[in-house]
């Protein structure tokens, strides 16, 4: 059962009834002597049915990624340790009328279509690839996006494994047309080479194919993700880089 706090707006599942237990049982803290004295102190509320059983509930208002576990009744949060299940009196909740599984299925939406938009740029970068290499339609668009994802993303895959074997395979398909016209001078091959391979004028070819429009580089936040039409409550800061 989802149920919405009245004093806070919170979303919550309700676990269990706390039979044992009730307003008047002492709180978790020391600085309040019981629950009834903390949602006095802290909300200003004054509880009409103190003696009513508590709720166990776990706040579940915000979505996560389907990467991470939240497993298990404490996480941290900003390096400490946090309950994630809240004990509350039941005249502090409003039943939504949305069952949890629903709710649940809710918080996986971002994920997904977060993946789903991101291989649909990867096979946009495809297309516009295979122009002049027809070969490149034959590259899957999961492959496209693990070398579009770097490591900062923290996800199961990034561009590290493919960036090692592109780096060799760029130094292969340079060495091999020139090296029947220069041949008289050892370290005139190797200076050349470098002066094509290097990381500025690969940065200058990728600006030029438009690249950095699809470079994935940082991780997903759920909680920074609306659906078209709809403003962030969570904006990102804007950083400006001087290349």
């Amino acid at each position: 059962m989802v149920v919405v706090a009245i004093h806070n707006g919170n979303v919550y599942s309700v676990f269990e009834v706390l039979s044992n237990t009730s307003a008047e049982s002492h709180f978790e803290s020391s600085r309040y002597s019981s629950y009834a004295d903390y949602f006095h102190k802290r909300y200003g509320v004054v509880l009409k049915y103190p003696g009513q059983p508590l709720l166990r509930l776990k706040q579940s208002h915000n979505p996560h990624n389907l990467l991470l576990n939240f497993n298990g009744e404490v996480g941290l949060v900003n390096g400490k340790e946090h309950s994630m299940y809240a004990h509350m009196p039941p005249e502090l909740l409003v039943y939504s009328g949305v069952r949890r599984d629903v709710l649940k299925s809710f918080y996986l939406l971002p994920s997904l279509i977060h993946r789903l938009e991101s291989l649909i740029l990867a096979s946009q970068l495809r297309e516009e690839i295979s122009s002049g290499h027809p070969s490149s339609l034959q590259l899957s668009s999961s492959l496209i996006l693990e070398a579009l994802t770097s490591i900062r993303c923290s996800e199961d895959f990034s561009m590290e494994r493919l960036e090692l074997l592109g780096d060799s395979v760029l130094k292969v398909c340079y060495r091999l047309p020139p090296f029947p016209k220069i041949s008289q001078h050892e370290g005139e091959l190797t200076s050349l080479r470098q002066s094509v391979i290097c990381n500025a004028n690969l940065h200058k070819l990728g600006i030029g194919r438009s690249l950095q429009g699809y470079i994935r580089d940082g991780a997903f936040d759920p909680r920074r993700w609306v659906g078209q039409g709809q403003l962030s409550v969570r904006p990102v800061p804007c950083v400006e880089w001087i290349v």
